[in-house]
């Protein structure tokens, strides 16, 4: 996925409303892997140069990629930029 996109995720990511309330996007949560890889990626770093960097095959960076667009309700990149 493209920097963007991987930053537009790890915006998304609701936190919770000061008053206890529920925030306005649809709650996800990313594990720690899932965060490290987006954060990589919104730096621009290739599925090849991520998975080199913290020890993964670009198939496994590429299986948490989809995992975080599963969670998202996404069935393409396309569709988690709203």
């Amino acid at each position: 996925i493209s920097p963007s996109l991987a930053t537009n995720l790890l915006r998304r990511r609701p936190l919770a409303a000061p008053w206890g309330g529920e925030s306005d996007d649809q709650p996800f949560e990313l594990l720690d892997r899932e965060e490290q890889i987006l954060l990589r990626l919104a730096q621009g770093l290739s599925n090849e140069e991520i998975g080199a960097g913290i020890g993964l095959a670009p198939a496994a960076v590429e299986a948490f990629i989809t995992n975080v667009l599963m969670k998202v309700h996404a069935t393409t990149a396309a569709l988690a930029q709203d």
